[in-house]
């Protein structure tokens, strides 16, 4: 039967990575013995968990022997707790040894027992043997900082252990051991230095040598060390601690040999580790591990003293040649030094983004699997594909999507963030948070982060970005997790990292080989001397920057194919291109003046508008602002969509492109747009623009929409105008959607938009009602765009009457300054709509602005609720618009009321989680308990764990019964969160309550398949066969929803097996 269990589920697929420990089995057991005593011990049913032993071997007391095994799915008995170990009795049926002292009375027979653990400190035994003859190596492996003791020794790709599944076969004869310390920086308790780890492993292995002689007569065999980071530090000190031993003498005259792999001899840069271990014991082990520590200096001098004798030899090997930058950086051995970091720098145009592209391909195709993680900024995107936001969302989403495990595990966060289906925003402090909180466990495959054209967002941006990658990169390292992260941007801003690798592309081997690669394939010319020496110059001068080559050689080209194809021609050419790429667009730019207004508003439309264009839509725009009386309805034998790309193609000189995937129009490179975004590159053409760039080219924008709007109506006439015009205007899509939307940013950038709005509406013939018809029409065509406005009237698709107001309409999209021209103009701020005034429409979409600047225009605030929707305060409290609430609730809105659930203000606040709200509305006194429904079981219900303790603390019932979900415990048992299932029983909450639709708190967590609530209830008193609601009892309940693991828990707990069927069965 299969768990329903989120959390247990959330543990199975990484449950074959865990690997177990067991001690104290008995000596004469085998293998099938082994697995047998586990399933019966640990209670398990071999349907649903599996036993996998990784080794056994002789303990080193020789009494008994040691395995190490892994589940398929993580025995109920073993909880995820860190650093412990379970008991658990030998049955005696399974006991083979001899039973005689049974039957005699003066012997009291003790029972036996085995000890699990996942911490595997101490020495654990892999390999060993029971003949002295066989037994001819001892071989101990220690793991390094951050490291675990058998997991360390793992393949990256899958569950490969060398010293288990490969050593004993190529070294016969080697008895394998493992030793494990506390290798964790952040959450230790030990006060262990490195000489006490030292001095703790040197007793260890005094121990295991005398206990493990194999008869009476020791005998020393060799001992070899296999050491890794901070473990070869340990062998090191507890070397120079064996020189001075003087009851284990011959420790030292047994070491054969110590393999170090990245042992930070002379110390690490520990100034970013300091934080992580502040306030903690293991401080001074820290700060013995840096590059100032006496004692590293000290064992840098003690250790070849170690060795003595003659015979003794230290060999040392180094590589000689440079690594290639990627091998370091992939290289496991070295992530201590970089922590997976490697940064790509270059200048632009440089080929960063073509190499990423080709990195992600490699990385996705390679022979080991790995979980790829991929973002590239695009400035010509979203706002999604070009924030910090929709970087964190966009990596976060691949992750889940690639492990859905990391859902399961976060269900308890994500739940808390959803209500009723609908998602709210997260924030970036959040998503950064479920990132580390995935990173610090095991993930079962390396992950690979790849992160593209970062310097297109701000400078403190990026620098927040860098230290947090920086951040999670160590934390992945110390956590035993493999993370390599990728990123790429140009030389600025400069950010100095503490740890990582650093590439600058152009300094690289093989670039110029690259870019001349490239010349020898374009450049059409045929081979000469001369020509030879153009190709050379010409690699030369581009400084490694492949666009300008790029452009340069088609410039070369279009010479040619002219007829100035003589060497000297394209000598003299190619000495009048400038070598900067903003010197070299403005040379491109200026050669045909003819096509210049044109040019011109085509950058321009391609850099100010709010979603990308494709040609068809870019055609006609340029068209609607330089020759109007041309628009007609689009004919492809005038000119077809090839017609088109190559218009574009000339006025943009070759600068801007058809993008391959989707078919919109771009710059051919990012440096393109900084030319004219940044660089001033309007007014190197048109000084006109050079007082106010935005506004003047959202002013022009705004005229081509209303221009092609209006000559589309004019044009196209009959019943099925609406469909044949978005059929047969490209452009009429775009215009209707943002023709306010480039006024609204025209008007904040100071040109004046009030003629604009009184044409609009009171010229002798208004396109207000036609644009009202269109934008209409396209809404109810096009749910994409505006499916959340058609969720809001279901019954009615017209999002707007022909008779709604400019007011109404701009209330709705968040047009603040288009509104304040209209409330100057003394119009009317209460002018309703179907979704009621403009008010109640601005707090229904979350627009603070809007609302601020409609009561402070004296907008009334109690209008009465529409068919649809609420007063403004309880429709910004149930969509989570704290800031909207706030302003509303400070200038009086009214907080004794219900919303059509019979729900107060505080309910909604509570179950919102909007903190602010709760503490003005407390203070104003809201009831916390009504007759049908609960704040506190809004705020159970939903997961604020923050909300209820405000609650309980101002005085809320907390066994208050009300709706189907009958009281607070049963809301929080029925979502799973045991942090609030926990505050609410020690807040003295009944456990046994009866009422509601699932009866009873253990028969909602029954039913919602949550292990650890059930097993919190059954602890704080829960009676198991409690009957009430729709499924009778919990254990019918968790039978009902096919929960295994549930039922099985109950059984255990005394469910009666054989109650009447309830309701649902």
């Amino acid at each position: 039967m299969e768990t329903s269990d989120p959390q247990l589920k959330a543990s199975n697929k990484n449950a074959a990575n865990i690997a177990y420990r067991v001690t104290g089995i008995p000596i004469d057991y085998k293998q099938k013995q082994v697995k047998t005593l586990l399933q019966t011990a640990l209670q398990l049913d071999k349907a649903e968990i599996s036993v996998k032993l990784r080794s056994i071997a002789i303990s080193p007391n020789r009494k008994t022997k040691v395995a190490t095994v892994s589940f398929s799915c993580r025995p109920i008995l073993l909880p995820p707790r860190a650093d412990e170990e379970w008991h658990f009795p030998i049955p005696t049926e399974s006991n083979s040894g001899d039973s005689s002292a049974d039957d005699d009375d003066d012997i009291i027979s003790q029972e036996q027992i085995i000890t699990v653990d996942s911490h595997f400190k101490g020495i654990t035994v892999l390999r060993s043997y029971s003949k002295l003859d066989q037994h001819r190596t001892d071989i101990i492996a220690i793991s390094g900082l951050g490291g675990h003791a058998f997991g360390s020794f793992k393949a990256r790709d899958g569950q490969h252990m060398w010293l288990c599944d490969s050593l004993p076969r190529g070294l016969p004869g080697a008895q394998i051991m493992i030793y494990g310390y506390d290798t964790q920086l952040h959450g230790s308790t030990s006060f262990q230095d490195l000489e006490a780890l030292a001095s703790s492993l040197r007793a260890s292995i005094a121990a295991q040598r005398t206990l493990g002689s194999i008869d009476a007569k020791s005998r020393t065999v060799p001992l070899v060390f296999i050491a890794h980071s901070l473990g070869g530090l340990i062998v090191k000190e507890a070397i120079i601690q064996m020189k001075n031993d003087r009851e284990h003498p011959d420790l030292l005259e047994s070491i054969y040999s110590a393999l170090f792999f990245g042992v930070p001899s002379q110390g690490m840069e520990v100034a970013s580790l300091v934080p992580m271990v502040a306030g903690q014991p293991n401080q001074a082990l820290l700060h013995t591990l840096g590059k100032e520590s006496q004692l590293l200096r000290n064992q840098l001098r003690d250790f070849p003293k170690a060795f003595d004798s003659k015979s003794s030899e230290i060999f040392c090997y180094y590589e000689t040649e440079k690594s290639r930058t990627a091998k370091l950086w992939l290289d496991s051995d070295l992530v201590s030094e970089h922590h997976g970091f490697i940064w790509i720098k270059g200048k632009p145009g440089s080929g960063k983004s073509t190499i990423m592209k080709h990195a992600v391909e490699a990385a996705t195709n390679g022979a080991i699997p790995s979980i790829i993680i991929a973002f590239f900024f695009n400035a010509r995107g979203t706002e999604l594909e070009r924030s910090m936001l929709g970087m964190y969302r966009s990596v976060l989403l691949q992750i889940v999507s690639k492990t859905p495990t990391v859902l399961n595990d976060l269900s308890q966060l994500f739940s808390s963030k959803i209500k009723h289906g609908e998602v709210y925003e997260w924030n970036i402090r959040e998503l950064q948070a479920i990132l580390i909180t995935i990173m610090k466990r095991p993930q079962e495959y390396p992950v690979m982060w790849f992160i593209d054209a970062l310097d297109q967002c701000n400078d403190d941006e990026v620098l927040k970005l860098v230290k947090f990658l920086e951040n999670i990169g160590q934390i992945a390292v110390l956590s035993g997790s493999s993370l390599h992260i990728c990123l790429s941007t140009r030389h600025y801003p400069n950010i100095p990292i503490q740890r990582g690798i650093q590439l600058t592309l152009e300094k690289q081997y093989g670039h110029d080989q690259d870019i001349m690669t490239y010349i020898d394939s374009e450049f059409r010319a045929p081979h000469s001397l001369h020509i030879a020496r153009i190709k050379n110059e010409l690699r030369r001068r581009s400084s490694g920057v492949f666009i300008w080559v790029c452009l340069v050689v088609e410039l070369l080209n279009t010479a040619f194919r002219r007829g100035e194809g003589r060497p000297d021609q394209l000598q003299r050419l190619l000495d009048s291109v400038p070598e900067g790429l903003d010197d070299l667009f403005t040379s491109i730019l200026k050669v045909d003046p003819n096509s210049k207004e044109k040019s011109i508003l085509c950058f321009q439309w391609l850099l100010f508008s709010n979603e990308p264009l494709s040609p068809e839509e870019l055609y006609f725009a340029v068209l609607a602002g330089t020759e109007p009386t041309t628009i007609g309805k689009w004919d492809t034998e005038d000119i077809n969509l090839e017609g088109m790309e190559n218009f574009i193609l000339h006025i943009s000189k070759g600068l801007m492109e058809v993008s391959k995937m989707g078919r919109i129009v771009q710059f051919i490179h990012e440096s393109v747009r900084d030319f004219f975004r940044l660089h001033d590159g309007f007014t190197k053409l048109e000084s006109n623009l050079a007082t106010n760039v935005k506004g003047f080219s959202e002013e022009r924008l705004k005229h081509c929409c209303c221009q092609y709007m209006i000559r589309s109506f004019d044009e196209e006439k009959g019943p099925n105008i609406l469909e044949d015009i978005l059929r047969r205007f490209p452009f009429a899509l775009y215009a209707v959607r943002y023709v306010f939307a480039h006024a609204e940013v025209a008007q904040v950038c100071g040109i004046d938009q009030r003629e604009f709005l009184m044409n609009f509406c009171h010229s002798d013939r208004p396109p207000i009602r036609e644009w009202i018809l269109l934008y209409n029409y396209v809404a109810d065509t096009d749910g994409t765009t505006y499916e959340s406005v058609l969720l809001y009237c279901p019954n009615n698709s017209l999002i707007y009457d022909p008779n709604d107001s400019l007011i109404y309409i701009f209330s709705d999209q968040n047009l603040p300054n288009l509104l304040l021209i209209l409330i100057q103009n003394k119009d009317n701020i209460n002018a309703a709509g179907k979704r009621g005034s403009p008010l109640q429409l601005a707090a229904m979409k979350g627009h603070v602005t809007i609302a601020q600047h409609l009561i402070a225009a004296g907008a009334d605030i109690e209008f009465p609720p529409s068919k649809y929707e609420p007063t403004a305060f309880i429709s910004a409290l149930s969509r989570s618009y704290p800031n909207v609430a706030h302003v509303l609730l400070e200038n009086g809105a009214s907080y004794d009321i219900l919303d059509a659930s019979s729900q107060t203000p505080l309910g909604q606040a509570a179950a919102q989680g909007d903190m602010a709200a709760m503490h003005e509305l407390l203070q104003l006194g809201d009831d916390m308990n009504i007759e049908r429904y609960s704040a506190l079981q809004a705020a159970a219900g939903c997961g604020g764990v923050q909300i209820v303790q405000l609650l309980l603390q101002s005085g809320a019932n907390v066994n208050f019964k009300c709706g189907r979900l009958g009281n607070p415990l049963q809301a929080a048992a029925s979502y799973g969160n045991e942090q609030i299932v926990q505050l609410l029983l020690q807040s003295g909450a009944d456990v046994n309550s009866v009422g509601g639709h699932f009866g009873n708190a253990l028969q909602a967590a029954a039913i919602s398949g949550n292990g650890q609530v059930v097993q919190l209830l059954l602890q704080s008193g829960a009676d198991v066969n409690n009957v009430g609601g729709l499924y009778g009892n919990a254990l019918q309940a968790a039978a009902f929803s096919g929960n295994g693991q549930i039922v099985k828990l109950l059984l255990q707990s005394g469910a009666d097996s054989a109650a009447p069927p309830s309701v649902k069965s």
